[in-house]
């Protein structure tokens, strides 16, 4: 077994098409396989290269998923939308596919810890991929859970920042509603 880790962080190490295809391949058929690959994965560079063979082999398909298997498949989409903010040369494709895996996940996220993570993820990407749908799911959450949730703690952490920098005023107004529960009016905003 321990040969087949090797593998799994050889392919890591230098994810050419066909290690990638091997690895995808080997993982398949073996819980154990994409357990460790998802708990090492994020440790790795040029995770991209993996977004679009994981996302057809429907790995990231949090349905059904043990909540240890889950939060590595979290870890890894964050570590790409990492890697995908601090690069000087961005993987455009990547960001597409993160941005749709979070929009198809938002849709039908109830768990807090799903959440949290997808808002994160979306908070990498580029200002102008956050749009109305996000900060309603944001909106929806922070009324579902209240201040029990992890996302409600750490909301000024995530998303506070990127509206604040980018000048989001109708964004933050509708955050401010909800969080401090008033409404400041539009026309003293400047």
């Amino acid at each position: 077994m321990q040969h087949v880790f090797k593998n799994i962080d050889n392919a890591l190490e230098n994810p050419t098409p066909s290690n990638i295809e091997t690895t995808i391949q080997n993982m398949r058929s073996d819980e154990k396989k994409v357990n460790y690959f998802f708990s090492k994965a994020s440790k790795y560079q040029q995770l991209h290269l993996w977004l679009d063979p994981l996302f057809e082999a429907e790995f990231f398909s949090l349905n059904n998923k043990h909540e240890f298997q889950c939060r590595h498949i979290l870890t890894f989409l964050e570590a790409v939308s990492i890697q995908e903010a601090v690069s000087i040369q961005k993987e455009p494709q990547a960001i597409e596919k993160l941005l749709s895996i979070a929009n198809t996940t938002i849709e039908s996220a109830t768990d807090d810890d799903i959440a949290w993570h997808m808002v994160k993820i979306i908070f990498n990407l580029p200002f102008e991929k956050i749009d109305q749908k996000h900060i309603d799911f944001i909106i929806s959450h922070i009324r579902t859970y209240q201040y029990e949730s992890r996302l409600n703690h750490n909301i000024a952490k995530i998303v506070l920042p990127v509206i604040i920098k980018n000048k989001m005023k109708n964004y933050m107004v509708r955050l401010l509603d909800v969080i401090f529960g008033y409404t400041i009016s539009t026309d003293t905003i400047s």
